[in-house]
């Protein structure tokens, strides 16, 4: 996790290998990627060439996205066990993977 300014943790790499299981889903990242051009800035405090991000979600738009839809689901009178963040999501999912012998 980020310990701020995007650098990660004492002792945690930056660099993440997320499973993918789905073929088509692979199938649909290849064909994205491949279709996007990459896009670089120069840095205008070191002068290094960086990329710059592909898609314009911030944390914050996805917990607005979040926000919006337990909202919604309270209306529907849906009761939620624990609070949703994004991390939720990425605990779930790496329990499902470690459940399906992913790892």
């Amino acid at each position: 996790m980020a310990a701020g300014g995007g650098r990660p943790c004492k002792g945690k790499s930056a660099n993440r290998v997320v499973p993918l299981p789905d073929p088509a889903y692979v199938d649909e990242m290849h064909r994205l990627l491949a279709n996007t051009r990459e896009q670089f800035e120069d840095d205008p405090v070191t002068g290094e060439r960086r990329a710059l991000p592909m898609w314009n979600v911030s944390d914050r738009t996805v917990r607005n996205w979040l926000v919006r839809a337990t909202d919604a689901a309270e209306r529907d009178r849906v009761k939620l066990s624990i609070s949703i963040s994004p991390h939720t999501f990425r605990h779930s999912f790496a329990m499902h993977l470690l459940r399906g012998n992913n790892n």
